[in-house]
């Protein structure tokens, strides 16, 4: 996996869609519910306030938040459809997952 380095307070993240599994003990509702709640932590930058996101984290997100990227995350394969957003948009680090 190529290594990227988001700049700043920022976190780049695999959104993980409705199909895939998703805790029993947790499950986020909005009035619109729309795929993308959850993301996978691919990298980090240089975060102010919140040391303890790390790689392979799953988190919730703000809705309606980052810059939709296209990230070949393996070398060879298609690029995929990935998220970079501010680290005040992750509302909560999952565990266990």
């Amino acid at each position: 996996m190529k290594l990227f380095q988001p700049r700043g307070p920022r976190v780049l993240v695999k959104r993980l869609d409705e199909a895939q599994p998703q805790s029993k003990l947790l499950t986020v509702i909005q009035a619109n519910p729309k795929p993308g709640q959850f993301g996978f932590v691919l990298a980090v930058g240089h975060l102010k306030h919140s040391p303890e996101l790390a790689l392979g984290q799953v988190v919730v997100l703000k809705d309606f938040c980052g810059t939709i990227v296209h990230v070949e995350l393996t070398e060879g394969a298609s690029p995929e459809e990935c998220a970079l957003v501010m680290e005040d948009d992750v509302l909560m680090i999952c565990e266990g997952f």
